[in-house]
């Protein structure tokens, strides 16, 4: 497995319409870096996919004779973005709206969620995840007597 097999393997992935993401997980000795700074021959190589993981996996082991992992995505990379991007639009307010392809989510972080979390999952579906800064304490939450001896 070459760096330039796996550069024309990533090029092919990364024009897959089915595309999701992708990363490399390191192994347990390192490689020299390439050019690029790549570890392109060292580790296993995780690719996701919304449809068709069968055919992209038998298409990228000829491509590319490293060790990978061709699993199964809700969403496509596309799909992630073009939601993010809405959702940045609907919460002008919000820190940041990140589409996240390890986890498959968009993740939004603002202040406080205060119901936005079931607004946004309710109107672009299960896909959100907010990660308000500010977290209400529980209702029966009780200062213990000694907590500012």
């Amino acid at each position: 497995a070459s760096t330039l097999a796996w550069e024309a393997a990533h090029a092919y992935v990364e024009a897959a319409p089915d595309f999701a993401y992708s990363w490399t997980e390191p192994a347990a000795v390192s490689a020299p870096l390439d050019f690029y700074g790549y570890e392109a021959t060292a580790g296993v190589w995780h690719i996701t996919f919304t449809d068709n993981v069968a055919g992209y996996e038998t298409v990228l082991r000829s491509m590319w004779g490293g060790p990978i992992c061709v699993t199964r995505a809700d969403y496509s990379k596309v799909e992630l973005e073009t939601l993010s991007e809405s959702i940045a639009s609907d919460v002008p307010d919000a820190f940041s709206v990140v589409a996240d392809g390890v986890s498959g989510t968009v993740i939004v972080q603002t202040w406080f969620d205060r119901g936005l979390g079931d607004e946004l999952r309710g109107k672009h579906g299960d896909a959100i995840v907010v990660d308000p800064v500010m977290v209400p304490l529980a209702t029966d939450f009780v200062v213990p007597d000694d907590f500012y001896r």
